[in-house]
């Protein structure tokens, strides 16, 4: 009977286990070697460099400049397709007694400068122990020559599954050149993501003098100004609604290198009624990007219904009508001719409240004076009726 309970609790023991580490993960390959061995890849930058900044978005891992090693255990750093931004990150791996180090260039370091960086944890559930120590090294970029820690973070047990952003100041080290490197400890413990690396004084390629953000109705005009540009590819657009992300909307061209200014605009139309954010990401012609600050609106109902007068007019063959709803519609908008007699259905259906334009083409029509009328019943029971006249002239 002893045997019997023994042969129970061991069998028991080990379903808890399997089961604890399929929630985790795949089962690593155990070391077979327990000396400690370093592991190098990538070569070290030997000329320092202002600015560092690294999304992990080319295949080349780690990418020109920097540096892995592994101190102990088998994981690495690797390139992941779980990206902040972008396409990839950089993916620090669990594993038993794991120490790995990713290193940046040399970076020459002016007062002011700072350090950023996003991260996530790999997994829902904290399995401590994990820790990343920020160290640095004003010598070369062997692991033995990072003494000094900026700061250290508890992975398991302070960091989110969510992308949450971190900076730490290098204003200690200003004057200095030095080696920034990434040390992950982990026993079995989570692993982590990083992604979008930023470090020193950025060169930024675009002086910018403005960036401003006004509604017109639903539509939202961007304009900006530039002082001069150096290798300036262009903008790219991005918009965020809400709590949401940024996602890129439009790419406005720059005007390469020049010393004149230049202003630029983009309108973001048809929005419905909201909060929207926006931001530049100014881009040079060898990938290098930079951000502006982010501007913020809102896209609010109008006070009433209205319908305003086509545009342009008179057209040929094409021509705009803008109408607004004071509350959620069901809209009817026709075209008659100089008779009365319909020739065209333009809208038939519910709208949401606000501004609202819609293209009309005459193709088919011959030159003339119509009418174009708008009836709206709001979900509050209010009523709208308006009719304008437009002229085709072909």
């Amino acid at each position: 009977m002893k045997q019997l309970f023994l042969f129970l609790f061991v069998a028991l023991f080990i379903f808890a286990t399997n089961e604890a580490q399929a929630q985790k993960g795949p089962v690593k390959t155990q070391k077979t070697n327990p000396t400690t061995s370093l592991k190098s890849a990538g070569t070290p930058s030997q000329v320092a460099v202002s600015y560092i900044q690294e999304g992990f978005e080319d295949t080349l891992f780690p990418p020109p400049g920097w540096t892995t090693v592994v101190q102990s255990g088998l994981e690495n750093w690797v390139r992941d397709l779980y990206p902040m931004t972008g396409v990839a990150s950089t993916l620090a791996e669990y594993d038993e007694d794991n120490i790995k180090w990713l290193i940046t260039p040399q970076l020459s370091v002016t007062a002011g400068d700072s350090l950023s960086f996003w991260v996530r944890r790999q997994f829902t559930v904290a399995y401590p122990p994990d820790s990343l120590y920020i160290m640095v090294s004003t010598t070369d970029a062997n692991v033995a020559s990072f003494t000094q820690t900026l700061v250290a973070y508890d992975v398991a047990n302070n960091w989110i599954r969510e992308w949450v952003r971190y900076a730490v100041s290098l204003n200690a080290y200003a004057g200095q050149n030095i080696y920034i490197g990434f040390k992950h400890y982990n026993d079995d413990g989570n692993g982590f993501n990083m992604d979008d690396v930023a470090a020193g004084t950025p060169v930024v390629p675009v002086e910018l003098l403005s960036f401003a953000a006004n509604t017109a109705g639903n539509t939202v005009n961007l304009t900006w100004a530039t002082a001069t540009e150096t290798n300036n590819y262009g903008f790219e657009v991005e918009r965020k609604t809400g709590n949401g992300e940024f996602t890129k909307i439009a790419f406005v061209n720059g005007h390469g290198t020049t010393t004149s200014g230049n202003s630029y605009s983009f309108a973001d139309a048809g929005l419905a009624v909201g909060t929207y954010s926006y931001r530049l990401k100014q881009v040079d012609f060898d990938g290098k990007y930079v951000y502006t600050d982010a501007v913020e609106v809102d896209v609010t109902s109008p006070a009433d219904y209205s319908l305003q007068q086509n545009f342009p007019n008179p057209f040929n063959p094409t021509t705009s009508i803008t109408f607004g709803l004071k509350v959620d519609s069901k809209v009817t908008l026709r075209l008659y001719d100089a008779l009365g007699k319909e020739v065209k259905t333009l809208v038939s259906g519910d709208l949401a409240g606000g501004q609202h334009k819609v293209d009309v083409t005459t193709e088919n029509l011959a030159s003339g004076m119509y009418i174009y009328t708008l009836e709206a019943i709001g979900v509050d029971g209010s009523k709208f009726v308006s009719s304008k006249k437009m002229t085709l002239l072909k």
